[in-house]
């Protein structure tokens, strides 16, 4: 079995998450991240800054992703991704926009590239990655956790040209993801389904 990790890339050096063996996952550490069912875990590099929540913290303009363990033993990139920045407030351009339910529709900005088939139908089992609203939290400044920022506006505020949502391997692609956040003030989160695990940015 191939198991997955984190890619975290920052200018000067490379951390990722190392794997480790699924039967101990259980004596895992709060910065452990385990992946889908089957696969082994993946556990922090001692260097990976992480924050108490045990996600890995990541600024505007750095890299991070995912790989897949290959037959050889390296790792084999299967998304690699940028949040470029946060638009705080957005104005919307559908003609169906809707107000935000939370408080403010903020628009988080993605550039991302896939990697090969081989390692892609590894990972995500013949299925595209999406970048699901679904998979984003929100806590403020407070330490308070918004109970969902994925809610009927998100969906109805750009046009679909504009968004970034599923890709398929050795693609490359840039767009924009909308929540619905209670406060422009807090800690992004986006922790893909695939992984039991996160990356985090303050805003």
């Amino acid at each position: 079995m191939k198991r997955l990790s984190y890619l975290v890339i920052v200018p000067v050096m490379m951390l990722c998450l190392a794997g480790c063996n699924a039967a101990n996952s259980s004596n895992a550490s709060p910065t452990t991240a385990e992946v889908s069912p089957g696969a082994s875990t993946a556990e922090a590099d001692a260097t990976s800054p992480t924050s108490e929540r045990g996600n890995l913290q990541k600024k505007f303009g750095e890299s991070a992703g995912i790989t897949v363990e290959g037959q050889n033993g390296e790792s084999e990139p299967v998304i690699e991704f940028t949040v470029k920045s946060v638009d705080m407030d957005t104005q919307c351009t559908s003609p169906v926009a809707m107000p935000a339910e939370n408080g403010h529709l903020v628009t988080v900005n993605v550039e991302a590239e896939t990697g090969p088939a081989e390692s892609f139908k590894e990972a995500l089992y013949g299925q595209d990655f999406m970048f699901n609203p679904a998979d984003w939290k929100f806590v403020d400044d407070k330490g308070k956790t918004a109970n969902s920022v994925m809610t009927n506006p998100v969906f109805n505020c750009l046009d679909s040209k504009e968004l970034i949502r599923e890709m398929g391997p050795a693609e490359r692609a840039n767009g924009k993801i909308v929540l619905d956040l209670p406060s422009t003030k807090g800690t992004l989160i986006y922790g893909p389904s695939l992984l039991d695990g996160a990356w985090e940015w303050n805003i």
